[in-house]
């Protein structure tokens, strides 16, 4: 970080002004000022702001903040049938969402054929009503 470096050198310039060139540059910074003061007002104007916020695995996520030991094991929120979400773990398996899960299921089991450990995939029942209730309190924190 060079800031404080370029702050010594700004001063140290600004000393050897004399008193027009010190107006002059008390007048641009002014100027300057005023123009990003101006354009900040209009973004807050328009009360606008943007936010990337990822909800990749969000039911998995809240199936492991109730069940802390499932956080290093892959984790499949769904059944057999169908994977409706799957923690950044069971991905490593090149287990993914809307995925058969009988299909993440032997990638994990064949884990050696891919140069990744035999395991085995843990699956959670979906509880949707759980899931809208901590949304909530996320859309409640962004609103």
């Amino acid at each position: 970080d060079n800031s404080q470096e370029w702050i010594a050198t700004a001063r140290k310039k600004l000393a050897t002004f004399d008193a027009t060139q010190r107006s002059v540059a008390r007048h641009h910074l002014t100027k300057t000022e005023a123009r990003f003061e101006k354009r900040r007002h209009e973004l807050d104007a328009a009360g606008t702001c943007c936010a990337v916020v990822d909800f990749d695995m969000f039911y998995a996520a809240v199936e492991i903040r109730d069940r802390p030991e499932l956080k290093d094991k892959p984790v499949a929120v769904g059944g057999i049938g169908m994977i409706s979400t799957a923690n950044y773990v069971a991905r490593k398996w090149g287990v993914r969402s809307a995925m058969p899960g009988f299909i993440g299921q032997a990638l994990c089991r064949r884990g050696p054929e891919f140069g990744m450990p035999k395991t085995e995939l843990v699956f959670v029942s979906p509880d949707f009503a759980k899931y809208e209730r901590v949304a909530g309190i996320a859309r409640a924190i962004f609103a």
